[in-house]
């Protein structure tokens, strides 16, 4: 995966990380060897709400992973401080599929996202939206200016060639060849 995503400037990869593996050295040990942290600028750690670390551990995840992003998994299931999400340094927050299932023909733009998409602009952090499963829901987000949406509306999960196979049929932009 390292060569393809050297060779796609736009991609970046999103990974889930329990909170117990932040900060063991497992992270960075499994990046190393998978070649991937001389692309460690397109690789995102999801961290649920519940599993936010405190400052001085998200800054020492920093140094030593050379400045993965950090996005918040889940945002607004009700575990984090808004005070402590202003604290922090994190990059992407991705708005839980839970109130993008809100968004239905009779109420295509619950204010909660309106808000979240506000808050976290102000906070100079990009937005997700998740669990996007219908045409309306892949619009509205797009519509309040969430550029990033992820969902089965775009695809199922997919393992490293299928993804590779897709990304080709359904690429925007131009990517220099990779043999893998």
């Amino acid at each position: 995966m390292s060569d393809w995503l050297g060779a796609n400037d736009h991609v970046h990869i999103a990974t889930n990380v329990a909170p117990e593996v932040l900060g063991r050295g497992g992270l960075q040990y499994a990046a190393m060897k998978s070649g991937l942290m001389k692309q460690a600028d397109k690789i995102v750690i999801e961290i649920t709400e519940r599993g936010l670390p405190d400052e001085t551990t998200l800054g020492a995840l920093r140094l030593a992973t050379n400045n993965l992003k950090f996005a918040i998994d889940d945002f607004g299931t009700g575990h984090a401080q808004i005070e402590r999400l202003t604290e922090m340094d994190v990059d992407i927050i991705k708005i839980d599929k839970s109130f993008v299932d809100k968004i239905t023909a009779e109420k295509k733009c619950p204010k909660l996202i309106k808000g979240l998409a506000a808050f976290a602009k102000a906070m100079d952090m990009e937005v997700i939206a998740e669990g996007v499963e219908s045409e309306l829901q892949a619009r509205t987000p797009t519509e309040l200016g969430i550029v990033m949406s992820q969902g089965w509306y775009f695809s199922r999960p997919l393992k490293a060639d299928a993804f590779r196979d897709f990304h080709r049929r359904h690429m925007r932009y131009p990517s220099r060849a990779v043999s893998m």
